[in-house]
């Protein structure tokens, strides 16, 4: 069994691992989503990776399905839609992107909420 984690908004989720270097989190149903609260899991998340810096989470969600929130600047930037099945298989989707130039950082709170 994973420890279990808790944000400041809410959300319940258990680290699973990681995939080169991109953490694997599992939403476990708290008050909020790991999506609704994808800015305090992110900080949450980067305080349990204990200083590295990694471009992604990959997240499953309630549903089971696996997808990623990018961080740029130590902070949630975007959701990458993977729609997958696996950690795997999601990693292997938004791997590609990943390796590109980030993005200029736009701050979190201009995004339009999902």
């Amino acid at each position: 069994m994973f420890p279990i984690h808790h944000d400041a908004s809410g959300a319940k989720f258990a680290m699973v691992g990681q995939i080169a270097g991109i953490p694997v989190i599992h939403d476990l149903n708290g008050r909020m989503s790991v999506t609704n609260a994808a800015e305090d899991v992110v900080r949450t998340v980067l305080l349990l990776c204990n200083g590295t810096q990694p471009p992604a989470i990959i997240y499953r969600d309630s549903r089971g399905i696996y997808d990623a929130m990018r961080i740029v600047n130590g902070r949630f930037y975007d959701f990458i839609l993977t729609g997958a099945d696996t950690d795997v298989e999601a990693f292997n989707r938004i791997a590609d992107l990943l390796r590109k130039p980030r993005p200029h950082h736009v701050p979190a709170e201009s995004h339009a909420r999902r």
